[in-house]
């Protein structure tokens, strides 16, 4: 299957659009639709009602009745700041007439969306209407639900989830009833980078499935084995952080590897967690040849955090989801960091035109300086800086 770049999963904002003038920065930002995290609130939508074709009575399964089988969709491990993008099991075997029930299992947002006929996935991000050139939102056909009428999928249309996420306004599971025997692959829009891909197989009546029991068996036994990588690739990406380099004037120059992406784990944490500075030393935060998620360096200091996703109504139809340019832009970036005001990185993208680092001069404090990722901060991407002298 064709990989989606990382980007289309990222809503792209202009900063000279977006900001004061004194703030507005010469490059391309990107921000993320789909915050795994913090106060992203999607408006609850209908589900939009797509076409079917017609389809024969339900037949009894082996089972005698109807059954429903759940899959869990994502999982966290916080304490590792790991994200993994993966449906669990990967592959439901179920009867005619069975139902597969889809579960939200992690502060990541995903979708559960079957192509059927169409030709390629549906781009996550379309151009905003009346927009200055260059802006974009969420795709309503990727990020709201669409079924069918009466809940059934026969392996011909386009089925969605629209977004699963942690967060008000956002589905908390999706559910199909399958007609017609075959094995139908599904995929999660955000994540399809990672090969977030699952398949449901629909058998005959004459066939033997799995039950419920062996299914939750098999998830987490693939729960357990994509964890078990965790650790190994944690030492991976500390292997990547660059090394400090001395200045001239006595200051050291400090680097902090934000992220790292291997197959279907997200590390969304920062390499090292706990750094020690001093006052007129340099940090920047850069990203691993690996990465493909996007992060924030956000030292809030006191600040609530910003909602992420603003919903902009319209005359008709579902609202634009529109990102909130106190998350996208950068903010006094060009100021020495003490515990005063907000510092902000923007969006950073790895796979994305744009900046892939951010600098910070530590200004004259000392003490501890929380920061964190906007996006991933519920997954427990969380760093500090301790300001010595």
């Amino acid at each position: 299957m064709k990989r989606l770049p990382y980007l289309a999963v990222l809503l792209v904002l202009i900063a000279s659009a977006c900001m004061p003038a004194a703030q507005a920065q010469p490059n391309t930002f990107t921000a993320q639709p789909n915050s795994s995290t913090v106060n992203t609130s999607l408006p609850t939508i209908a589900p939009t009602a797509v076409p079917t074709t017609p389809t024969a009575l339900i037949p009894v399964t082996a089972n005698g009745s109807p059954q429903t089988y759940t899959v869990l969709v994502g999982v966290d491990d916080n304490p590792t700041g790991a994200a993994i993008d993966a449906y669990f099991p990967a592959t439901i075997h179920i009867h005619v007439g069975d139902t597969v029930l889809w579960k939200k299992n992690a502060n990541e947002i995903h979708t559960v969306t079957f192509l059927g006929d169409m030709a390629k996935m549906p781009d996550l991000l379309v151009p905003m209407p009346n927009a200055p050139q260059g802006a974009m939102m969420i795709n309503p056909v990727a990020g709201f639900p669409a079924v069918s009428k009466d809940g059934t999928y026969d392996g011909t249309g386009y089925a969605n989830s629209g977004i699963i996420g942690p967060d008000q306004g956002q589905a908390q599971d999706f559910k199909l009833t399958f007609t017609r025997a075959g094995s139908y692959k599904y995929v999660c829009v955000v994540h399809g980078v990672e090969d977030m891909i699952g398949t449901v197989v629909v058998d005959d009546a004459s066939v033997s499935v799995p039950t419920q029991a062996d299914d939750t068996a098999q998830g987490q036994k693939e729960m357990d084995a994509l964890k078990a990588q965790i650790p190994a690739i944690a030492k991976e990406a500390v292997t990547e952080i660059p090394k400090d380099v001395a200045n001239p004037d006595g200051t050291t120059h400090h680097f902090v590897l934000v992220g790292y992406t291997k197959g279907q784990i997200d590390l969304d944490f920062y390499f090292p967690q706990t750094l020690d500075v001093k006052t007129g030393d340099t940090v920047t935060w850069t990203f691993s040849k690996e990465d493909v998620a996007p992060h924030t360096i956000t030292f809030l200091n006191g600040a609530p955090e910003p909602t992420a996703i603003q919903a902009v109504p319209q005359p008709s139809g579902p609202p634009l989801l529109t990102f909130n340019p106190m998350v996208a832009m950068p903010q006094n970036a060009d100021k020495p960091l003490t515990n005063m005001g907000v510092f902000n990185s923007g969006i950073l993208d790895p796979t994305a035109p744009g900046p892939h680092d951010f600098t910070l001069k530590i200004g004259d404090y000392a003490g501890a300086l929380p920061y964190r990722c906007i996006l991933h901060d519920d997954i427990g991407m969380l760093g500090t800086l301790n300001v010595v002298q």
